[in-house]
């Protein structure tokens, strides 16, 4: 390994283990009651290393939310793009993922709930939308409504509906436990087909093909 491949790799650890310290912190005290000080302190680094990588609390938040929206968008994207089932089926499969999803992330959850007022993570991707779910979404729906041959939706009306539904199930169901999962799940679909149906008729009819071209990339 070179001296600038070692120094980018430490540099690189040590913002996973601010990420890790501070993660612990928000889930445990709270955005506001978290102090850079204590963030540096439980990561084992001086204070004003933060600096370094991020410059705000609010920065660092945001970025927990893009490393949410793009991982969910890593499990979900390929089921798509692999998909054989039609679309009703294959929401169960993108349901049982989302919800496994969720259950491994609940520190990130914790910090959701205490800090709100950030944007939902299913619509964001950091800074910016690019490569969100949200993007992935208005992405889908665009292309649905044209192989479908009908009035272009709102997309973003859509895509904003979507997400809610799901973030609402995701948190209830954390709440309430996995023997709710099933009931979960099912409401999910239907509300999800729904409200796709409702904004682009026929599109609960379209192949396995004709989904798996709607999936994309995005970028």
């Amino acid at each position: 390994m070179t001296q600038y491949a070692s120094r980018k790799a430490r540099k690189a650890a040590t913002r996973a283990e601010l990420k890790s310290a501070a993660l612990g912190r928000f889930a445990e005290f709270g955005v506001a009651d978290t102090s850079i000080a204590m963030i540096t302190q439980a990561a084992g680094v001086a204070h004003g290393t933060f600096y370094v990588h991020f410059s705000s609390k609010d920065e660092l938040v945001s970025e927990f939310a893009c490393d949410f929206n793009q991982g969910l968008l890593q499990v979900w994207q390929p089921m798509v793009m692999h998909a054989e089932q039609a679309l009703p089926t294959l929401l169960h499969g993108l349901c049982d993922a989302y919800f496994q999803y969720w259950s491994q992330r609940r520190q990130f959850v914790a910090v959701y709930l205490h800090r709100y007022a950030f944007g939902t993570p299913l619509e964001r991707g950091g800074t910016n939308r690019a490569g969100s779910v949200g993007a992935w979404l208005e992405q889908g729906l665009s292309r649905a409504a044209h192989v479908l041959g009908g009035t272009q939706p709102e997309v973003a009306v859509v895509r904003h509906a979507l997400c809610q539904i799901w973030l609402r199930t995701g948190l209830q169901l954390l709440r309430s436990g996995a023997s709710e999962r099933e009931s979960a799940r099912r409401t999910l679909v239907a509300m999800t087909c729904g409200a796709l149906e409702a904004a682009l008729p026929g599109v609960s009819s379209l192949s396995p093909h004709q989904i798996r071209a709607l999936a994309g990339t995005v970028g």
